[in-house]
C-alpha cells in the first residue's frame, strides 16, 4: 500500500471486491498499480461503482468554488490519469455523500443550493464563513432555504454570524422553522463577536434544542458576545437539562463579564447526572464573579463524570474563589479514571496557596492514562518551592504523558531548587513529544539552574515540539536552547538573544 497525493491510499484489489465495504467512512476511491508502467492508473473495475467521496477521511471539501468539487490536490492526482479522470468525475454519485464541508460565499450560492438537492443521504453539514466575505442578509436567506431541505441531517455546524444586516428575527426564524425539524444528534454554532443577538435569541434556541433530547454533541461559542446577559447562560443550561445521551459539551463565554454565581450553578445542575460525558470544555476567561459556592456545585457534577476523557476548565482572571473550591474541583477528578487530556487555566488567581497545588499533585499521580497535560498558574505568588517539588514528582510518575505545558510566569517563589525538582520529574518522561515551559519574569532563576535543564531536554529523543520562555528569552528549538546554555563550565556564558 502506498500514499497517493498525500491524501488517498492506493490499494490493489480483486475486481469483484473493490467496493464491497460501504460504511459511512468506507472505501471511496480505488486505484490499482499497473506493473507494466511507471505510473498509477484508476482501476477500470471500480470506476463505475464509485458511490461515495472521501477526502481528509470523512469530508467532501468544497473550497473556493463549486467548479472544483474535489480538493485541489486530489484534482491534480486525477489529472495525471488523463481521460480516466473525466470518466470518474462524470460518474461520481453524490446521492450517497454523508458529510459535506462548505466555505459558503455569495458566488457559489446558486450552485451549492443545486448541489444540496442531490445529497439525499446527507447526515453532517459544516458551513464556514469566507474570511473575505461575511454573511449578509441574502446569503443568510439562502442558508435558511438550504436548511429547510435537509430534514435528514443529524449533525449541524453553523458559522459565525457577524454581519449587521442579519437581524435577530432572521436568526430566530431560522432556528424555529428549520433546525427544529432535523433529527439532531450534533449541534454546533459559532456566534463569536456577534453584536445583534440578545438573550431572547438564546431563549428561542433553548426552546427548540430542548426538544431534541437525543443530542450527543453540543457546542456554542459566544466569545466576545457582550450583548448576552445573565439569562443567556441560563438558557444554554436549559438546553442541556433534558439531554440523556450527551457525550460532548463545549461552551465558550470568553470575555462575557455579566455572569454571576447563579448562572454557573444553573449550568452545573444541568450537567448533573450526565454520566456518558466524554468531553467537557467550559471557558469563562475574564469572568471574575464566581465564588466558592458556584465552584462547589460544579465540582459536585464533575465528580459524576467517570467516563470523561477530555476536560478543559478555563477560569483565567477569576480571583475570588479560594483553596476550598479548588480542592473540591481537583478532588472531583479522582473518579475520572479514563481521563486522557486535562487543561486547567487558573491564571491570575492569587488566592490559591500551596494547599491547592499539593492536592492537584496528589490527583495527577493517579492519572496514568493522561497523555496531554496543560497547567496555567501564571501570576500566582502564593506557591512555595515545595509545591513545585510535589508537582515535579507527580509529573515524573505519569507514565502515559506525551504533551506537557506548564506555565508559572511571575511565580516569585519559583527558584533554582524548583527547576531542579521539576526537571527531576520531567526527565523521566522519555516519551514526551511536546513541551511548553513558561518561566518568564521569575527573577530567582540563575544560569546554573537553567543548565540543569540541558541534560533533560537533550535526552528526549522523541521531542518534536519545544517552546521555552525564560525571562526575556524565547526558544522554539531545543538545539538553540542547548547552544545558549552549554554544560561545559569552561565555556564562557554569553547573553542569550531572543529567537522566534
Amino acid at each position: 500500500m502506498k500514499q497517493a497525493g498525500g491524501k488517498f491510499r492506493t490499494e490493489q484489489k480483486i475486481k469483484n471486491n473493490c467496493l464491497e465495504q460501504k460504511s459511512r467512512e468506507g472505501v471511496i476511491l480505488c486505484f490499482a498499480n499497473d506493473q507494466k508502467t511507471d505510473g498509477t492508473k484508476v482501476c477500470d473495475n471500480c470506476i463505475s461503482d464509485v458511490k461515495q467521496i472521501q477526502i481528509n477521511k470523512t469530508k467532501l471539501q468544497i473550497s473556493r468554488n463549486l467548479q472544483n468539487l474535489l480538493d485541489t490536490e486530489v484534482i491534480r492526482l486525477f489529472d495525471a490519469f488523463g481521460a480516466k479522470y473525466e470518466k470518474l468525475y462524470s460518474e461520481l454519485c453524490l446521492s450517497e455523500v454523508y458529510t459535506i464541508k462548505v466555505n459558503l460565499k455569495k458566488s457559489i450560492l446558486e450552485d451549492f443550493e443545486q448541489l444540496i438537492q442531490q445529497l439525499i443521504c446527507l447526515k453532517e453539514l459544516e458551513i464556514t464563513e469566507d474570511p473575505e466575505e461575511q454573511f449578509d442578509a441574502e446569503t443568510f436567506q439562502v442558508l435558511c432555504q438550504i436548511l429547510q431541505k435537509l430534514n435528514l441531517v443529524s449533525n449541524v455546524d453553523l458559522p459565525i454570524f457577524q454581519n449587521q444586516d442579519i437581524q435577530k428575527v432572521q436568526f430566530e426564524r431560522m432556528i424555529v422553522n428549520h433546525i427544529e425539524e432535523m433529527p439532531l444528534t450534533k449541534f454546533q454554532i459559532n456566534l463569536k463577536t456577534n453584536r445583534i443577538l440578545r438573550d431572547n435569541s438564546l431563549i428561542e434556541l433553548s426552546q427548540v434544542l430542548s426538544r431534541h433530547t437525543q443530542l450527543e454533541d453540543f457546542a456554542i461559542n459566544l466569545e466576545n458576545n457582550t450583548a448576552i446577559a445573565q439569562q443567556g447562560l441560563t438558557e444554554v443550561a436549559n438546553i442541556l437539562k433534558n439531554q440523556k445521551k450527551i457525550q460532548s459539551v463545549d461552551i465558550n463565554f470568553l470575555n462575557n463579564l455579566s455572569f454571576q454565581d447563579q448562572q454557573l450553578i444553573d449550568l452545573a445542575e444541568a450537567l448533573h447526572k450526565k454520566n456518558d460525558l466524554k468531553f467537557l470544555s467550559l471557558n469563562f476567561h475574564k469572568n471574575d464573579n464566581f465564588t466558592d459556592n458556584s465552584l462547589q456545585k460544579l465540582a459536585d457534577s464533575l465528580a459524576e463524570f467517570t467516563k470523561i476523557e477530555k476536560l478543559k476548565l478555563d477560569f483565567h482572571y477569576n480571583t475570588i474563589f479560594s483553596d476550598k473550591a479548588f480542592y473540591s474541583l481537583t478532588s472531583s477528578m479522582n473518579r475520572m479514571k479514563g481521563i486522557q487530556e486535562m487543561f486547567l487555566n487558573f491564571c491570575k488567581n492569587n488566592t490559591l496557596t500551596d494547599e491547592s497545588l499539593a492536592n492537584l499533585s496528589r490527583v495527577l499521580i493517579t492519572k496514568q492514562k493522561i497523555t496531554h497535560l496543560y497547567l496555567n498558574f501564571n501570576y500566582n505568588e502564593q506557591f512555595q518551592s515545595q509545591s513545585f517539588t510535589d508537582l515535579g514528582v507527580s509529573i515524573g510518575q505519569m507514565s502515559g504523558l506525551k504533551y506537557l505545558s506548564l506555565e508559572f510566569e511571575r511565580s516569585k517563589n519559583f527558584d533554582d531548587q524548583s527547576i531542579v525538582d521539576m526537571i527531576t520529574g520531567i526527565k523521566r518522561q522519555v516519551n514526551l513529544k511536546q513541551i511548553q515551559f513558561n518561566l518568564r519574569q521569575n527573577n530567582n532563576l540563575s544560569q546554573t539552574s537553567l543548565r540543569e535543564m540541558v541534560p533533560c531536554f537533550s535526552s528526549m529523543k522523541k521531542l518534536k515540539d519545544f517552546t521555552l520562555y525564560i525571562n526575556n528569552g524565547y526558544y522554539k528549538d531545543v538545539k538553540d536552547f542547548l547552544s545558549r546554555y552549554p554544560t561545559d563550565e569552561n565555556k564562557e556564558d554569553g547573553e542569550h538573544e531572543d529567537s522566534s
